[in-house]
């Protein structure tokens, strides 16, 4: 019989990649998730803020529609050129 190697014989260095496996898991895990947190906030901030500024972004309409060209000139004359 050859026995070269018997079945139930300790496979260190598979032990100890994946022991090395999961401290790398536990460290760079708590990053990950930090990142995929404040990635998905940056995702969802035009619709937070949209939420949270909706009555600073909006307002009721009053007085007539005035043509653009006219109100560049009454921001012109209340502020002057050199703006």
């Amino acid at each position: 019989m050859n026995e070269s190697r018997s079945t139930g014989a300790p496979r260190w260095g598979y032990t100890l990649l994946l022991r090395l496996h999961f401290y790398a898991g536990l460290l760079v895990g708590p990053f990950i998730f930090v990142a995929a947190l404040s990635g998905a906030l940056f995702a969802l901030t035009p619709q937070i803020e949209s939420w949270l500024y909706h009555t600073e972004l909006t307002t009721e309409l009053t007085g007539d529609a005035h043509p653009l060209a006219s109100q560049i000139g009454a921001a012109r004359n209340h502020i002057g050129n050199d703006a």
